[in-house]
């Protein structure tokens, strides 16, 4: 137990070193997802002719079919010709497609492109726009993009994306205005290490950090201000609002004097949301339930958002559920139980530990993963030793895929690892494992603080 403790105290130092005095290194930009440069309208460009337009308008305005993630990738390219072709005209449909294309892959590239256009801008500060909070998400989902290396950070900035994040200013208590918030906050703290590799991002970048005082104060009322407006706002806000909320870390027991109805559309994301509440804790209903779930054969998905928030709860109840979720014939239900294990320090270590071998030894590699994960928060050395093997993997897509699994599974033991990779000569290794610290850093910190 006094190692436990020693090793939690350690941890902590290390953080709160690297929060208060950041070791300088350089952020690499990978080269995955090109986007042109935002020009000015028609300027260095061909305009496109009307007819022309309105029939590529035209496609972007259809429903996406069977094959989506296909069609959004080529609209894309529709929203790129229309772009570089001088159609500021034709935002708002990308826009509206890119929203639809929300989720899949090739819908980022939308939402990129959408931001390249040189009247993105006015769209985003307009609050009477009807289409404001598509812009807004899909500014979201550019800036997360960019952060995970999916996107080229290099293009994103001269397109306007820290332009762009540093005019989203506090207003109502709007969800996805604050979810825009919570991205230029992330970006804001990455900023002096894109800064070191585009150096012409100076002046983008300082109204990030000349409003940041102002951002954080507004992240912080803000939960107070969701909580209120969550009654009687619409199902689909409720959602955005739960998300944020989970990112901000913000109680909200206020909402729930019992578990959120199952019947509610958002009610996966409520139950995520729990797990920060410290008026209440709800962990041994959430375990009441998930055993019920577990009972059946075919769990579904009901039982896997169950097992998945009871992460983080500490419990003999919870334990018992984990541990028999861990044993399950549904590989989804094994899989969340044992994501689930080894955040906490256990009731019955041993019990634990073995059924997190029992796991890492299973035919499922998603169980497989999520065991080595747990052993690894153990600080067990086998475990550790496999992560530390894939940040030296020959194959770039290894190593990067291995620094952001570490971060999201929150094993803080290769915390020094990390910081070593951030300097790695490949541009892909440096970018995760410099974003792997910050996820880090924000999991042990707080984004506000």
């Amino acid at each position: 137990m006094l190692g436990g403790v020693f090793a939690l105290v350690a941890v902590a130092g290390l953080f709160w070193l690297a929060y208060r005095r950041p070791r300088p290194r350089r952020w690499l930009i990978p080269r995955r997802q090109p986007l042109p440069a935002r020009t000015a309208a028609g300027r260095g460009n061909t305009p496109l002719p009307t007819s022309d337009t309105a029939a590529l308008v035209a496609e972007l305005n259809l429903p996406l079919g069977p094959d989506a993630d296909e069609q959004a990738g080529r609209r894309a390219k529709i929203a790129a010709e229309l772009r570089r072709g001088g159609r500021a005209d034709a935002l708002p449909a990308v826009i509206r497609c890119a929203d639809a294309a929300a989720g899949l892959p090739r819908g980022l590239l939308l939402a990129a492109e959408a931001v390249g256009f040189p009247n993105f801008a006015v769209i985003l500060t307009s609050p009477a726009r009807p289409d404001r909070q598509a812009a807004l998400r899909a500014l979201v989902r550019t800036a997360r993009g960019g952060r995970d290396g999916t996107l080229d950070v290099a293009s994103l900035v001269r397109a306007g994306l820290l332009e762009h994040l540093a005019a989203v200013t506090p207003g109502d208590a709007d969800p996805w205005l604050a979810a825009a918030l919570v991205e230029a906050e992330r970006v804001a703290r990455r900023a002096e290490f894109w800064l070191k590799t585009l150096p012409v991002a100076r002046r983008e970048a300082v109204g990030l950090t000349r409003d940041a005082d102002r951002r954080r104060r507004a992240l912080r009322d803000l939960p107070a201000r969701l909580v209120a407006r969550f009654p009687a706002a619409p199902a689909d806000e409720q959602a955005a609002s739960l998300r944020v909320l989970d990112d901000l870390r913000a109680d909200v027991s206020d909402l729930f004097p019992s578990l959120p109805d199952r019947r509610a559309a958002w009610w996966a994301d409520a139950v995520r949301c729990l797990r920060w509440s410290r008026a209440r804790d709800y962990g041994p209903a959430l375990a009441e339930q998930a055993d019920r779930l577990l009972s059946s054969a075919r769990p579904g998905p009901a039982a896997t958002a169950v097992l998945t928030g009871l992460r983080g709860s500490r419990s003999p109840a919870v334990e018992r559920v984990l541990l028999a979720g861990a044993a399950h014939a549904d590989a989804a239900a094994r899989r969340a139980s044992v994501s689930s294990l080894g955040w906490t320090e256990p009731f019955d270590r041993t019990a634990v530990i073995t059924a997190l071998k029992a796991a890492q030894g299973g035919a499922d590699a998603g169980v497989r993963r999520a065991a080595v994960a747990g052993l690894a928060r153990f600080g067990e050395l086998a475990a550790l030793r496999e992560f530390a093997q894939g940040l030296l993997a020959e194959e770039p897509a290894v190593r990067q895929a291995t620094a952001l699994a570490a971060a999201d599974e929150g094993v803080s033991w290769l915390w020094p690892d990390l910081d070593l990779v951030a300097d790695h000569a490949d541009p892909d290794t440096a970018l995760a494992a410099a974003e792997a610290l910050e996820r880090l850093r924000e999991a042990a910190l707080g984004l506000t603080d």
